[in-house]
């Protein structure tokens, strides 16, 4: 939900300085790895 209303905050600062918002935005996510237990598998995230 922060996302959500970030996005919504940052609209609304570009709509009541009257500037037109940008109509895509980067979305960036920092992501920690954390040790999971040996029974979880992990991501299956694509080999370099």
């Amino acid at each position: 939900m922060k996302l959500w209303a970030r996005i919504a905050h940052m609209m609304d600062a570009c709509n009541m300085a009257g500037t037109p918002g940008s109509e895509t935005f980067t979305l960036r996510v920092w992501w920690r790895p954390v040790p999971a237990a040996p029974q979880v598998p992990g991501p299956q995230l694509p080999k370099p």
